[in-house]
């Protein structure tokens, strides 16, 4: 995992400052993943909405084949 290079490294010997920094990593990569995952279900229900909306218009090819990449992109995200 890559910390960055404005995080202070401590010295070998000093087993507190370790564990703080430790618990900063862990701290800072759940509030990424909280993060990601908030974007994620943010572009599904994004998703979602525009393929609602563009089933109640009228059918044409070419919102036939939109509504086929946007569930298919919905399909990648919900796995």
């Amino acid at each position: 995992m890559w910390i960055g290079v404005k995080i202070p490294i401590p010295q070998k010997k000093d087993a507190k400052k370790w564990v703080e920094l430790e618990q900063q990593v862990e701290s800072e990569y759940k509030e990424q993943e909280v993060t990601s995952k908030k974007i994620l279900v943010q572009k599904k229900h994004q998703l979602e909405k525009e393929i609602m909306k563009l089933e109640a218009l009228p059918e044409n090819p070419g919102r036939a084949s939109l509504i086929k990449r946007l569930k298919s992109e919905l399909g990648h995200i919900n796995g």
